[in-house]
């Protein structure tokens, strides 16, 4: 009896795996906007039924891809921490790899953009559980890279949030003009920007 519940316990994680992917192809090829619950169904080769056996929504779906993207990024970071070299080079590290981490996933860019809209447009379709979560996950990494910046760069705790805030939001700045293609316009690279913004920032932190 344990071992069949087991077995349509994998089977239950391998289709909602399933169907995460085939969003995550969707969302990637045809923007958010684009991907509709019935060409997720489509690309996972399940029926539109079963797809919404799984998942209620494709804000539904959204907030579970970003999630992960959420834990997986953690993770980087962690890693990127790891890394010997100077206190403050472990600063640029970390948030070079956020950025890096965004614009080398078109759908994953996507989703934590429609996210950052969301916080001041009405939740966009998300319960409350649901925003909690991702709020709570957002703010895991907004804690390591603050943490990072206290530890590394000679600042008070209350100062080194500050800064964070601050690089958070030309960061998300940053990605908003990339994606929409503005930077290329204007002859700029993501990695250029972020250098010479992340160079002024370690001077503050010497201070």
């Amino acid at each position: 009896m344990q071992e069949r519940l087991m077995r349509q316990q994998e089977l239950k994680e391998f289709k909602r795996q399933k169907i995460l992917s085939a969003a995550k192809t969707c969302i990637s090829d045809n923007g958010l906007a684009g991907t509709s619950m019935r060409a997720i169904a489509q690309g996972s080769g399940y029926s539109l039924g079963a797809a919404y056996a799984y998942f209620t929504s494709k804000e539904d779906i959204f907030a579970a891809l970003l999630s992960f993207s959420f834990t997986d990024l953690l993770r980087l970071l962690r890693s990127e921490l790891l890394q010997s070299g100077p206190g403050q080079q472990k600063i640029s590290l970390t948030f070079k790899a956020f950025l890096q981490y965004f614009l080398s996933s078109k759908e994953d860019r996507y989703l934590l953009l429609a996210f950052y809209s969301s916080m001041a447009d009405g939740k966009q379709g998300l319960s409350e559980d649901t925003f909690r979560h991702l709020n709570n996950r957002f703010l895991s990494v907004l804690g390591m890279l603050a943490n990072t910046v206290h530890e590394y760069g000679d600042l008070s705790a209350e100062d080194a949030q500050s800064e964070t805030l601050q690089a958070m939001t030309f960061l998300l700045g940053i990605l908003m003009m990339s994606t929409s293609g503005q930077l290329q316009l204007m002859g700029q690279t993501p990695q250029e920007m972020v250098d010479q913004y992340l160079d002024q920032m370690l001077l503050r932190c010497n201070r």
